[in-house]
């Protein structure tokens, strides 16, 4: 009953001229988006509508070149057992399936995602990986039905940043119930740049616009990850406008003459964001001292790096935890 009449409702919204539709779709977000915390639905939402503006995603959003190397490096490590090893994707970023192709021949791939929009939209921009030979697991990272010490090696890029702050460290629980003994975890992270928290929006643009970058979106989503932290001081209370104040600060810069232009398109995606996923405000970074606080729960971190050719890379460093053992005693982070 329940889903013949949401159906019949989606219908109904679906007759109705394209800007009607919208004015629905944001007040039902602003609705579901004030009971805080995650969401399903809304993470959903917001993955199926991010499918399309995909192809506009640059680093250091999306892995380099340099951390793609080190993915295949770490990988090439983890994945050097006597048996045909099972890895899982969290997530379906296409830079890591055809680097996982390259592993075809010697372990099981497997890719979960619950939006059926970004896994097909990614799946087009597949240079040498086949979705033939991936298993693709459709539903979210945390599903409790998702059998338990079954993958030898789990990797996802920046994928501890879809998860509010208090909902990490049990995201990192469930990785490792995923993972056999001894698994392998491997993942880019995002540790904030602390020194900029308190500075003013254009202090902000004048740092960025000291570096070079290939176009102008890595300089916008350069820009956007750094005012957000640049405003990670705000109470708990104001986060969820966070990006709003961002955006009405930034749009006194752009009556200026000779301003970049990643700093248009920066405005641009965070008035976005700002007006359609305001629930996405809560994923900012963690702080350095905090961050391996929450993984040395789980994991023994082994390796720990960054790449080399975007600026302020050691901000999403790389790391290849193995999971801890119930006798396995804490342990420093290893460069």
């Amino acid at each position: 009953m329940k889903t013949r009449i949401r159906n019949i409702i989606h219908s109904l919204i679906r007759s109705l001229p394209d800007p009607t539709q919208e004015l629905i779709f944001d007040e039902s977000v602003k609705i579901l988006s004030r009971r805080g915390g995650y969401q399903e639905r809304l993470e959903k939402y917001y993955w199926d509508e991010g499918s399309r503006y995909w192809s506009s995603f640059a680093k250091p959003l999306r892995p380099s070149r340099d951390d793609i190397s080190r993915y295949r490096s770490y990988l090439k490590e983890a994945i050097a057992l006597p048996y045909a090893p099972k890895v899982l994707l969290l997530g379906a970023t296409p830079e890591l399936r055809d680097v996982l192709a390259e592993f075809y021949q010697t372990a099981q791939v497997y890719i979960i995602d619950f939006s059926a929009a970004m896994f097909m939209m990614t799946s087009k921009k597949l240079r040498v990986a086949n979705a033939d030979r991936e298993l693709w697991i459709k539903t979210n990272w945390m599903d409790t039905r998702l059998p338990e010490n079954f993958f030898d090696v789990i990797i996802g890029d920046l994928i501890l940043q879809q998860f509010p702050a208090p909902s990490i460290s049990d995201a990192l629980t469930r990785i490792a119930q995923l993972l056999k003994t001894n698994g392998t975890f491997i993942f880019r992270g995002r540790i904030a740049k602390e020194t900029l928290s308190g500075r003013n929006v254009a202090e902000v643009v004048n740092e960025v616009i000291q570096s070079s970058y290939e176009n102008e979106h890595e300089g916008a989503f350069t820009l956007i990850w750094k005012l957000r932290d640049a405003h990670m001081h705000l109470p708990a209370t104001s986060v969820p406008d966070r990006d709003s104040i961002i955006v009405c600060d930034l749009e006194k810069l752009l009556h200026e003459t000779n301003i970049p232009a990643f700093i248009t398109l920066a405005h641009r995606y965070l008035s976005l964001g700002a007006k359609r996923f305001p629930f996405r405000s809560f994923h900012a970074a963690m702080s350095a001292e905090d961050f391996p606080t929450l993984l040395l729960r789980a994991f023994v971190v082994e390796k720990r790096g960054h790449a080399s050719d975007y600026h302020d890379s050691e901000y999403f460093p790389l790391f290849l935890c193995r999971k801890k053992n119930s006798e396995i005693q804490s342990t420093n982070d290893t460069t």
